[in-house]
C-alpha cells in the first residue's frame, strides 16, 4: 500500500474523519476514502476509473442525495492530500454529478 493511503485525512467538505473503504472488483481491490459524516467519497488519481462499470462500486455511494446537494454548495474546497485549491467539475457523461478535481 502506498504511503498516501496510510495518512488519515479529513473530509474536504465537512471536515469530519474519513475512513478507507476497500472495494473488491472483478479486476482487484480498490481502496477509496469515505467520510464518516456526510458520506462523501474521495478518489485518488485513477481510482474512479478503476470502479467505472463495476457493479460493486454502487455499494460505495451510500450517501443521502439531499445531503450531497447541501455540501455541493461548499466553495473553496481544498485537496485533503496537499491543500491545493480544487475546481468544481460536472461529469461530462452524467451532468447531474459534480465533483472537485
Amino acid at each position: 500500500m502506498s504511503g498516501l493511503k496510510e495518512i488519515k485525512m479529513d473530509c474536504p467538505k465537512c471536515n469530519s474523519d474519513m475512513q478507507e473503504l476497500k472495494i473488491e472488483t472483478l479486476h482487484g481491490k480498490v481502496v477509496i476514502d469515505k467520510c464518516n459524516s456526510c458520506k462523501g467519497l474521495w478518489f485518488d488519481n485513477g481510482e474512479a476509473e478503476q470502479l467505472k462499470g463495476d457493479w460493486m462500486a454502487d455499494f460505495a455511494d451510500s450517501g443521502d442525495p439531499e445531503v450531497g446537494k447541501t455540501y455541493n454548495t461548499v466553495r473553496d474546497v481544498q485537496c485533503p492530500r496537499c491543500s491545493a485549491p480544487m475546481k468544481k467539475i460536472n461529469d461530462p457523461k452524467q451532468k447531474h454529478l459534480e465533483y472537485e478535481a
